[in-house]
């Protein structure tokens, strides 16, 4: 039984500190990011269709900010993913500020929600912690008392 309660302890840590570091990998990105979809498929197309290489559609494309501003990604539903990098107003020959304000305009970032399962998960291993130290002392001090 002591066993067992020692490995379900290990596994939250682990856990815990697995969804950490990926919270600090997404927020080290510092992407916004815009899905691809029907309603403006045309239009990013349309925009991008000087600078991609590829014939498969495009899934999502994202923008760097940061440390990452002038990074200019598009993710092409086959899997394939292409790196640009904005010189200027330009990606390649085509013109970046459309692309640019739509992105940001229409796109998501996802350092926000990194940023609240980070602080939740540390604030559970907190907790978790205090609580076992907390049976820990009390289980010494019941056993001290009966000796």
């Amino acid at each position: 039984m002591k066993s067992r309660k020692v490995i379900i302890n290990i596994l939250f840590y682990l856990i815990s500190f697995i969804i950490l570091i990926n919270c600090a990998k997404i927020i080290l990105e510092e992407q916004t990011y815009l899905k691809v979809n029907e309603s403006n498929r045309q239009s990013i197309n349309a925009a991008l269709k000087e600078v991609i290489s590829s014939d498969s559609p495009i899934a999502k494309i994202s923008i760097g900010n940061g440390f990452h501003c002038g990074e200019f990604y598009v993710y092409y539903e086959a899997g394939k993913k292409e790196k640009f990098i904005i010189d200027g107003s330009k990606i390649g020959k085509v013109d970046n500020e459309y692309i640019d304000s739509y992105v940001r305009e229409n796109g998501y970032n996802y350092d926000n929600i990194a940023m609240i399962v980070g602080i939740a998960v540390s604030i559970l291993v907190v907790i978790a912690t205090i609580i076992k130290a907390t049976f820990f002392i009390r289980g010494k001090v019941c056993k001290l008392g009966k000796s």
